[in-house]
């Protein structure tokens, strides 16, 4: 009975609920759950790219402080959230887990500073990059182990360090600088199996001169542009610049679905749009009748 309950809860609410309450729980949970994915983190998928949230802050300490020191050598992989902060991650630096995309807040001068933090630990190799902003000596770092073996890589920005990400499928891009047409040459190279891109960056791109390199996604199912500027619509849509022959639903503004296809008229745009499935508006419209000619498939 014990074990469909725990089938049926996240492993973190089973953990902070039930260990220590006394000897039988402790054996039931370190031997039933599933330890070896620790994810630290809540997720959500109301888009094509999955949203995380922080677990509280109760939860996490108790996790932190009790729990994981008896359960790391079961650990393989741990995800954390966002703005997971820097005193928190050295208490899972004692302890033998592999780091999965973190983002810390620093104050450090260079990516030196984070690749020589990690001399003399117990991690293998590390990959990481620092983004500084100009807004003063703070930055973020990236920290992620080597080989990459995961599906998701979030936050991505200008400052990311190249590599090869072969298992990743989910990336997100933000940024406060613009995203240049030949960064996504950089990326569509990195991500060579990539199937959701979702990018946040409503800063408009320096140049619109595009180069004669046609840019390839070949396995992309799912672009999210909500929160990205009009530019990385015309960069994505338009064949001419990248080409996404998987591709089956389209997350965007209205706004810039129409400036991008000139009210479902510009045929630069319509190569990419006649396999779409799924179309994503933040607002709902009345279909003009040359919609279903440019989307077919709707």
């Amino acid at each position: 009975m014990l074990l469909t309950v725990f089938n049926k809860l996240n492993v973190v609410d089973v953990l902070y609920s039930l260990v220590d309450v006394n000897g039988r729980f402790n054996r039931l949970v370190f031997n039933a759950c599933d330890l070896h994915n620790l994810n630290l983190v809540n997720v959500k998928t109301k888009s094509c790219l999955p949203r995380f949230s922080a677990l509280k802050k109760h939860v996490l300490n108790r996790i932190c402080d009790t729990i994981v020191p008896r359960i790391h050598e079961q650990v393989n992989k741990l995800t954390v959230e966002q703005n997971f902060q820097a005193e928190t991650l050295l208490k899972y630096l004692k302890v033998s887990i592999t780091v999965c995309n973190v983002n810390v807040n620093i104050s450090l001068s260079s990516n030196a500073d984070i690749q020589n933090s990690f001399i003399g630990k117990i991690y293998g190799q590390v990959g990481s990059y620092v983004d500084t902003f100009s807004m003063g000596p703070e930055g973020r770092s990236h920290v992620y182990s080597l080989p990459y073996k995961f599906h998701y890589f979030l936050y991505l920005d200008n400052s990311f360090q190249r590599g090869t990400f072969d298992k990743v499928i989910y990336l997100n891009m933000t940024d406060i600088d613009p995203f240049e047409y030949e960064f996504f040459k950089v990326i569509s190279e990195d991500f060579p199996f990539l199937k959701y891109l979702s990018i946040e960056n409503d800063e408009s791109q320096t140049t619109e001169q595009y180069s004669s390199t046609l840019i390839v996604f070949p396995h992309l199912i799912c672009l999210n542009l909500l929160k990205a500027h009009v530019n990385y619509a015309e960069q994505f849509l338009y064949d001419k610049n990248t080409s996404m022959p998987c591709l089956l639903i389209l997350e965007i503004t209205y706004e810039s679905l129409i400036l991008t296809t000139n009210n479902f008229n510009n045929d630069k745009s319509r190569l990419n749009c006649s396999n779409l499935r799924q179309l994503k508006l933040d607002v709902s419209f009345v279909r003009p009748q040359n919609f279903h000619q440019y989307f077919p498939l709707l």
